[in-house]
């Protein structure tokens, strides 16, 4: 009865979040109305100004969600952002007009402006034409009100370049290039391009995948250029060759593949030297997190991983600098291989640990799970085990 009631409280408040998530007061849509009939002649002057006309084929106003944090509120708020979809000058596109201050945002040179940057940084970062490229152009003054999937693309009037971009200083540019096997991001020419630049505020990422099947068109639609979001577990898996260059600062990494059983170990060799070899299985291991349970082997042969780590320098608060070691290693496992059991051996200078993977961490296309290193060295063995119930003693 508890998990019934449990299970009821969820579904309760799950349904009103979803019926309150976009829900607008009457008070709201009337000033969202009002703001519509005040942003049409504004939107008219501005099509008329910039292109000979245009017509408006729908008008919304944006919403927002409350910005106070002391009270979960998840009704739509109207803003004072009108957004219009426009047919003109042979082109589709969106113009977005604040109602307070007249200021009017387009997208009818996003296409132009993509195509010049792509143009610009292929010849200066001396790379190929792309499989794909991705282009989020974000106004710093329409972050202030409404979220970034609602801004991209949009510009201010009269801007129709890269160039007044740059100078009008009030705009974040997010580049991702995407190649399939067919490009070596270290020998990416970067000094020119920064020049070119020029302080721009342009975020430039280039991934290799390594292949077709693991390529994903839009994993990358994203504009936060944090390292960490392409070195996760599903990044590894698809990526051979990282490249990011962002406010000046470099960051590249080259992961290695290898595969051996049905086990693929990706990691960054940057990190560490890895020598793999299969080895024989321990019949039957007892690991001392499991009070002395018995797992028994179901394979023959276990893998077996040295790694030498890489060291690198660390500065601290007051300095000084450190040699320290960061080595991780994804391991992607076939799906057949879900709610098995791997018996990982760690054994380093100072320790020997014991740990049990149940293979039940899942992506669409892959079990994985990974194991990290901060010593000078550590031997790493693992192989597929089944755990041993205990024989009843009861007659």
């Amino acid at each position: 009865m508890k998990k019934r009631r449990t299970y009821c409280a969820i579904c309760f408040w799950g349904l009103l979040v979803l019926l309150l998530t976009g829900c607008m007061s009457e008070e709201e849509k009337a000033k969202a109305k009002e703001h519509e009939k005040e942003a049409m002649p504004l939107i008219s002057t501005c099509l008329e100004n910039h292109y000979g006309g245009g017509k408006i084929t729908q008008l919304s106003c944006q919403t927002r969600k409350s910005s106070s944090v002391a009270v979960p509120d998840f009704r739509a708020y109207a803003t004072e952002y009108v957004r219009a979809e426009v047919k003109g000058q042979g082109k589709e596109f969106s113009v977005l007009a604040n109602v307070e201050t007249g200021q009017c945002y387009d997208n009818f040179f996003y296409q132009e402006i993509k195509a010049e940057l792509k143009s610009l940084i292929l010849k200066y970062a001396r790379l190929k034409e792309p499989k794909a490229m991705e282009l989020a152009l974000l106004s710093k003054t329409l972050k202030e009100t409404l979220s970034e999937g609602k801004i991209n693309g949009f510009m201010a009037e009269g801007l129709q370049s890269f160039d007044d971009l740059k100078n009008s200083g009030d705009y974040e540019i997010y580049v991702v290039l995407k190649y399939i096997d067919e490009v070596d991001t270290e020998k990416i020419i970067s000094g020119v391009l920064q020049r070119k630049l020029n302080g721009a505020d342009v975020s430039i990422a280039v991934l290799d995948y390594r292949n077709q099947e693991r390529y994903v068109p839009d994993q990358y639609a994203q504009t936060t250029f944090d390292t960490d979001s392409f070195a996760d577990q599903d990044s590894c898996y698809r990526l051979s060759d990282l490249y990011i260059l962002q406010n000046g600062e470099e960051y590249s990494a080259a992961y290695k593949s290898r595969k051996i059983q049905d086990i693929e170990y990706i990691w960054n060799p940057a990190q560490a030297n890895l020598t793999f070899s299969a080895i024989p299985c321990e019949e039957e291991m007892i690991t001392p997190y499991y009070s002395g349970a018995v797992f028994k082997a179901v394979s023959p042969t276990a893998v077996q991983i040295e790694c030498e780590n890489i060291p690198y320098q660390e500065t601290s608060y007051d300095g000084s600098t450190a040699e320290k070691y960061n080595l991780k290693v994804y391991c992607y496992f076939p799906p057949s291989r879900y709610r098995e059991q791997v018996v990982v051996t760690e054994e380093s200078l100072a320790d020997i640990d014991y740990d049990v993977w149940t293979l039940d961490w899942k992506n669409d296309d892959y079990i994985y799970r990974w194991f990290t290193s901060y010593d000078e060295s550590v031997t790493v063995t693992m192989g597929y085990y089944e755990r041993q119930e205990e024989e009843s003693t009861e007659k």
